[in-house]
């Protein structure tokens, strides 16, 4: 075997490689859009905070807004969400908790 045969056989080794890897850079591309997706999707909530009547308040920790139980379907939409996730959650940088009475919800600005 001649020094080019050698080196057209790396050569080829090495465009197959390159292949391979341009078809896992797709998959990798196509994992991580989906990824987006399903993260904007979450970010997407069956409840709208600016339709529930907020009321300031002042807490051993500092001023939160509280919206009291209601029938509207976004504060039964919120409430299940956040019973979904433990009585409390963060969601674009505000974090709410359900009172331990059950009967109120509060939010804040989350910690960063």
């Amino acid at each position: 075997m001649s020094k080019i045969e050698g080196i057209d056989e790396i050569l080829g080794k090495l465009r197959d490689w390159l292949q391979g890897t341009e078809e896992l850079r797709h998959l990798i591309d196509e994992y991580l859009s989906k990824k987006v997706e399903t993260s904007e999707q979450a970010e997407k909530h069956a409840w709208d905070t600016t339709k529930l009547k907020w009321t300031e308040r002042q807490g051993k920790k500092g001023p939160y807004l509280l919206t009291e139980k209601s029938e509207l379907p976004d504060y039964k939409a919120l409430l299940q969400d956040l019973e979904n996730h433990n009585g409390k959650m963060t969601v674009k940088n505000e974090f709410f908790w359900i009172f331990p009475d059950g009967q109120a919800i509060g939010r804040k600005p989350s910690k960063k």
